[in-house]
């Protein structure tokens, strides 16, 4: 099973890696063409188009600098790079080696930058959603044209390659858009985490993020292969709800004596 997560905003290329020697991000030109795009924004104009402080704006300002002095080029391996809610509950850094092969094989991140990242591709610093307004060029005026066709084609390719017979969707709405569903050659299996707080059955941002991150890991660590198997994630105290969930749409449960995030 192909499993698809969300880059985050916030970013750590000095983390802690257990990845010796990093891979090249397969779409680095289109990346290079992007930063080549932003790095004549002023730092007020950045700031506008990405509604950032001025602190932050600075900060990306100074990063794309970065990007287009070396060509993208990095040797973050992109998996400990992320340090968003997704990439608290993934918790690479426990993975061993037999994971590691794995996910580098099964786990693909997407990003508004690099198009399509595997976990050992090296990265550097930046901040570019999937739906920030840019133009990229005259025929694609957002990036979701500019990132759609190499995308799907992409998961398409380690689909076959892997003989995998769906893809996990463990992305945010954000950037699941920029896959074209209709072009894949398998089924898409989306994912649903809710939390009781008061008796009642809510949808929580935040925690959601994280249990995306979990049932990324957990797909990794058990080389999940059958969407039946996923009704056995229990990490953290979530359960499957076989009477909210299809086939296709599965929903998990987090009682409110297990909320702990």
């Amino acid at each position: 099973m192909v499993c698809i997560i969300s880059p985050s905003k916030t970013m750590d290329t000095e983390n802690e890696s257990r990845i010796k020697k990093t891979t090249i991000p397969e779409y680095l030109d289109k990346a290079a063409h992007l930063t080549s795009i932003l790095e004549k924004y002023e730092r007020s104009d950045l700031s506008t188009l990405m509604k950032l402080s001025d602190k932050l704006a600075s900060q990306t300002f100074d990063q794309y600098k970065e990007l287009i002095k070396n060509n993208c080029k990095g040797n973050a391996p992109a998996i400990y790079s992320y340090t968003g809610e997704v990439y608290t509950g993934l918790k690479a850094i426990d993975f061993n080696p037999e994971d590691l092969i794995y996910a580098k094989d099964h786990l693909r991140i997407l990003s508004g930058l690099y198009g399509i990242l595997r976990p050992t591709d090296g990265i550097l610093p930046y901040r570019l959603e999937m739906a920030t307004k840019i133009q990229p060029n005259e025929n694609q005026k957002s990036l979701y044209q500019y990132w759609s066709k190499d995308i799907t084609s992409t998961l398409n390719q380690l689909i076959k390659k892997n003989k995998c017979n769906y893809l996990a969707n463990l992305a945010s709405d954000e950037y699941m858009k920029v896959v074209n569903i209709k072009e894949l050659a398998k089924p898409v299996v989306h994912f649903e985490f809710y939390e009781i707080k008061n008796g009642e059955k809510k949808f929580i941002s935040f925690n959601a993020k994280r249990a995306r991150g979990i049932m990324a890991a957990f797909i990794i660590k058990n080389q999940i292969q059958n969407p039946h198997d996923l009704k056995l994630f229990c990490e953290e105290g979530y359960y499957f709800d076989p009477a909210e969930s299809t086939e296709l749409n599965l929903t998990y449960i987090l009682p409110e004596n297990k909320n702990r995030f």
